[in-house]
């Protein structure tokens, strides 16, 4: 979670303790022991890239975005990774 929140601030981004919440929660989900490769970095990078995808399709439907939700993500935007299943995707 440390590197995600990283790429979070270096990027500009934010998000709130519900989406901390829900992140931190995957994560542990994750059985790391068991597959092959795996690179924590790599990992969290590819996370962040997707909720950055995921929360740009969501604000594309909306007429009018502000500067705060393009850089927030949202609650929506890790309930929506999780339905498509993003974080056992993503290795």
């Amino acid at each position: 979670m440390i590197f995600f929140a990283m790429l979070c601030k270096n990027n500009d981004y934010q998000y709130g303790d519900v989406f901390a919440y829900h992140m931190k929660e995957q994560l542990h989900q994750i059985p790391v022991e068991s597959i092959p490769n795996f690179s924590n970095g790599r990992y969290i990078r590819n996370l962040f890239e997707k909720l950055v995808t995921i929360q740009s399709n969501r604000l594309i439907q909306q007429k009018d975005i502000t500067r705060e939700e393009l850089m927030e993500f949202t609650e929506k935007d890790i309930l929506l990774g999780i339905a498509e299943s993003l974080f056992d995707n993503t290795f």
